[in-house]
């Protein structure tokens, strides 16, 4: 589903929930839809929205986008800032080599001062955009326990300080949680695969019932 329209149906039925996106690739999407598309939805769920982005991965379809790949990081930076811009300001403006625009106005604003923006990738330059322009850093789960002191050692290089949040960790590969949690991952996001209605809420207790032993 079209993340911004799930995002949207699950702001309504929420109170406290965070809700966000893993991720988005605004690298090949208009910068002022996805400007809209964020705060309107911050909006619905009274901010509690995190935006997760990437740059992509699938050259194809980034070209299919129009993206040269080799551009995409680039792009990536130039579309965080022009949209930091549009949130916060109300005449925003951007002048870059990829996104090159005069005053503009965009309504609404975010309910949130910030939109935290959560870096996602596994790259040493995604742990370097997450310290220079982001909120944290979101690599991908790692299958291994072995396998977890490596991206806290790639953060700690090149992003020390930047929160680290484990991205799809699976619920059932326990040694992962717990050396996650032992070496101070700021958040975990735990997977849930697409599953009918009433198999969802059963793995959703289930999730419930195996963090409950870190709160």
């Amino acid at each position: 589903m079209d993340a911004f329209a799930a995002l949207s149906a699950a702001a309504v039925v929420t109170s406290s929930l965070t809700i966000g996106t893993g991720v988005v690739l605004p690298a090949q999407r208009d910068v002022f839809y996805t400007a809209k598309q964020v705060a309107t939805v911050d909006h619905l769920c009274g901010g509690r929205f995190v935006f997760g982005v990437g740059t992509g991965w699938i050259t194809e379809q980034m070209r299919n986008h129009g993206v040269d790949p080799r551009t995409r990081g680039a792009r990536l930076d130039e579309h965080l800032r022009a949209l930091e811009a549009i949130w916060t300001q109300d005449e925003a403006e951007f002048h870059g080599t990829y996104l090159d625009f005069d005053p503009i106005f965009s309504w609404p604003k975010p309910v949130q001062a910030h939109v935290p923006v959560y870096v996602g990738g596994e790259s040493t330059p995604a742990v370097r955009r997450a310290a220079a322009i982001g909120d944290a850093w979101m690599p991908n789960s790692v299958l291994d326990p072995s396998q977890v002191e490596a991206q806290f050692a790639l953060r700690d290089r090149y992003a020390a300080g930047t929160p680290l949040v484990a991205y799809a960790v699976s619920p059932d590969n326990l040694p992962v949680i717990e050396e996650y949690v032992r070496q101070g991952a700021d958040q975990i996001v735990l997977h849930l695969p697409t599953l009918p209605a009433d198999h969802a809420l059963t793995a959703l207790d289930a999730i419930v019932a195996t963090t409950q032993q870190y709160r």
